[in-house]
C-alpha cells in the first residue's frame, strides 16, 4: 500500500484534509501513525493511527471514521505560551516625554510588563519519528534526494520503499 504526503484525506463523510507526515518507529522500520491537517480552519494537524487508514487510491486516502471522529484525535501540534518580560527602555526623557503631569509616556512599554509568546510544539510519542515529504534522504555516500512516498508492505505495516 502507498502512503502518499501531500495527497487528499477522506473520511467516511467526505473530504477531511491533506496527509502531511507520517510517524514511523525507526528500530522495526514501520509506520505507526498519519499526519492528516484538517481542510477547515483552523487546519489542525492530528495524529491518526495507521490501522485507521484503509486504502490509498489514485493519491487519495481513505480512512475508516468521520470528520468529528478525526476531530476527537490528538492534534500532532500543541502550542503553550511562555511568559516574556518585556524591557523598560529610558530614552532620556525621564518617566514621561513633555514634563511633570504629562500623560504621554515614552515609550509605549510599561515597565515590568509581561507577554505571552505562543510556541508549537510537535506531539512526537515516544519511540516514534516524524518524516514529512521533500525531507532529505541520504545514503552512506551522500545526499540522494527527498521523500515523496512511502509503499508499506500491508501484512506488517514496515516501510518496503521510499
Amino acid at each position: 500500500m502507498e502512503i502518499p504526503l501531500n495527497a487528499q484525506v477522506k473520511c467516511s463523510d467526505g473530504v477531511c484534509g491533506r496527509s502531511e507526515a507520517v510517524l514511523i518507529n525507526p528500530v522495526v522500520g514501520q509506520v505507526v501513525h498519519l499526519i492528516v491537517k484538517a481542510d477547515s480552519p483552523p487546519h489542525t494537524e492530528y495524529i491518526v493511527p495507521i490501522e485507521v487508514m484503509t486504502e490509498t487510491i489514485a493519491g487519495t486516502i481513505q480512512l475508516r471514521c468521520s470528520k468529528a471522529e478525526l476531530e476527537k484525535m490528538t492534534p500532532f501540534i500543541k502550542t503553550e505560551y511562555i511568559e516574556e518580560k518585556m524591557p523598560y527602555i529610558d530614552y532620556g526623557y525621564g518617566s514621561s516625554m513633555f514634563g511633570p503631569g504629562s500623560y504621554y509616556y515614552m515609550p509605549y512599554i510599561i515597565p515590568d510588563s509581561k507577554v505571552l509568546v505562543p510556541v508549537e510544539q510537535p506531539q512526537i510519542p515516544p519511540d516514534e519519528l516524524a518524516v514529512r515529504r521533500g525531507a532529505p534522504v541520504e545514503a552512506t555516500d551522500g545526499y540522494i534526494g527527498k521523500v515523496d512516498e512511502f509503499v508499506v508492505s500491508p501484512e506488517n505495516g514496515r516501510i518496503t520503499h521510499l
